[in-house]
């Protein structure tokens, strides 16, 4: 049931980055997720793939060429985001930040011109797309992997949200390799997307920590950069940050192997994409809500659980014995990061209980099939 919704949603959107929370949906998934509730159920992403840097990419990434930036419109603004970012990123780091820069394509529409919108968005499936883009404020950026262009609004004075863009431009590569395009955490390969929940969460996530912070104030995307978040508590920030501007969402994702199962990564993966898209939804009836907050709930404890499962092997390793005590203070981060509740019209729905660290730490005690000492936690 999963795989056919994730072909649906998938097939209908163009494989392009949009910033500040613009929900694009289609036809075929609007009807879908009406009738269909079963989506919590064997879910499961394939081809998750590396993506090798193209000789001529590094061959051309020793410096930033800042005349030719400065001539762009944004030249300004991205001049002064790679100033800084250049300070924190190793050089290894720094390959698709530099030649995308390079050679950044950029194009401002006016939002009243219906026909240059709808040449911007070309072949999309959507629902009133024209209305909603002439009533969305927000709609401020948006970064084309295909040909390395970011692509804004008139008058926009949006700064966040043009730097949402500009970390999308740092972690994408602007060719398609094997047919798969390779957008920081997300893989888009005949119109299937996968990751994108990751990507704009984290993408956000490094906006407010390095630029906009404290990231909690975060409009845009909250949902997934609170579990993007999680994330990071488990691979930590050095190594997440590596993945995502060398866009390897397969590095990220055999990390999580370590913790957990392939299985179980390929499920959160698929479900938290499935929040992402429909969190924000205005019309869902309560059985397709109920759904969502299901899937959520899913989302949070597959982090639980691998948070719970670093805890004990970090532990062993140390050769010392997993107390309760102490892997529930470790978690309890990880615990805080994590979206608590959705808000839903007037209505909160709970998605993560209060007692998720124990019930987290049972599951996985149970599996890896020995006991602990839960003395710390009587007492």
């Amino acid at each position: 049931m999963i795989e056919q919704f994730l072909q649906l949603f998938t097939n209908n959107l163009i494989p392009c980055v949009v910033g500040s929370s613009v929900l694009v949906l289609c036809t075929e998934v609007n009807s879908f997720i009406k009738n269909n509730y079963s989506l919590k159920k064997n879910s499961k992403i394939e081809n998750v793939t590396t993506a090798l840097l193209p000789p001529n990419i590094i061959r051309h990434n020793s410096s930033l060429n800042e005349e030719e930036l400065l001539k762009k419109q944004i030249g300004e603004y991205a001049l002064e985001f790679f100033n800084k970012m250049s300070q924190i990123l190793p050089e290894e780091d720094q390959i698709l930040l530099i030649n995308n820069l390079n050679n950044l394509n950029e194009k401002s529409y006016d939002g009243k011109d219906i026909e240059k919108l709808s040449d911007i968005f070309r072949n999309i499936k959507v629902i009133n797309f024209i209305n909603i883009i002439k009533n969305q404020p927000l709609l401020s950026g948006v970064y084309f992997a295909e040909d390395n262009s970011i692509q804004y609004k008139k008058g926009s004075n949006s700064k966040k949200a043009l730097f949402h863009e500009l970390f999308h431009l740092s972690s994408s590569f602007p060719v398609v390799q094997n047919e798969t395009q390779y957008v920081g955490f997300g893989q888009i390969k005949n119109g299937i997307k996968i990751g994108e929940s990751l990507n704009e969460g984290f993408t956000e996530l490094l906006n407010m920590t390095y630029f906009f912070g404290p990231y909690k104030q975060a409009l845009s995307y909250k949902y997934s950069t609170q579990i993007a978040d999680g994330i990071r508590f488990i691979v930590g920030k050095e190594n997440m940050e590596h993945y995502y501007f060398n866009a390897n969402l397969k590095g990220l994702v055999d990390h999580l192997k370590e913790y957990s199962s392939e299985e179980e990564v390929n499920a959160f993966i698929t479900k938290t994409d499935i929040v992402h898209n429909y969190i924000l939804r205005k019309n869902l009836n309560q059985s397709s809500l109920n759904t969502i907050c299901d899937l959520a709930r899913d989302v949070n404890d597959f982090i639980l659980k691998t948070a719970v499962s670093k805890s004990i092997e970090e532990q062993r390793e140390n050769g010392k014995i997993p107390f309760y005590g102490v892997i529930a203070e470790e978690t309890r981060e990880c615990f805080n990061k994590l979206p608590h509740e959705i808000t839903y019209g007037l209505n909160n729905y709970k998605i993560i209980d209060d007692n998720a660290i124990e019930k987290a730490y049972k599951e996985v005690n149970a599996n890896i099939g020995y006991e602990t000492n839960r003395r710390s936690h009587r007492s």
